[in-house]
């Protein structure tokens, strides 16, 4: 395994998060970025990290790899579901409730229900196929899946230090 670096910054002028994010890792300079004094023991916030770290641990493993854009996000909304579900006490009573509204939330909670406690489980491909429409329907991601709908991670270095 190789030790590898990636920057934390908290969001600043000079790192700059869009409005609403709590928290954002961009692969092209291996940088995760959080809203300053970001409270770490909410759960939403804790998942929010999940997501952003799932993307890290993507570009970190999948060094030039081609990547559809939706599977990269559904594999994050589900990562951070199983997170929630694995820090509940009862995972039938979770810490954050998924957004009946939401289709993303409902549809990746879905998947991590049926993952959960099943090491080397996949997901069902027609609910990953569900997900990867949600999150094509929605604004945050649309414009940026047809833009770029493919990615090529470029692996993240290792430290420059013994």
């Amino acid at each position: 395994m190789v030790d590898s670096r990636i920057h934390l910054y908290e969001a600043s002028a000079k790192h700059k998060l869009s409005d609403g994010a709590e928290a954002v890792y961009r692969g092209s300079i291996e940088t995760m970025i959080i809203q300053p004094r970001l409270d770490i023991h909410n759960i939403y916030n804790s998942m929010t990290i999940v997501h952003e770290s799932t993307h890290a641990v993507q570009d970190a493993e999948l060094a030039d790899e081609w990547v559809w854009q939706l599977d990269k996000e559904a594999i994050a909304f589900v990562a951070e579901w199983l997170f929630d579900i694995y820090s509940s006490s009862n995972p039938r009573h979770l810490k954050n409730n998924s957004d009946p509204d939401d289709p993303i939330e409902v549809i990746a909670l879905e998947i991590a229900r049926s993952l959960a406690d099943k090491p080397g489980a996949s997901p069902d491909p027609a609910a990953m196929r569900r997900l990867g429409d949600a999150i094509f329907k929605d604004p945050t991601y649309s414009v940026r899946m047809l833009l770029r709908p493919w990615s090529r991670g470029d692996g993240v270095p290792e430290p420059d230090f013994p």
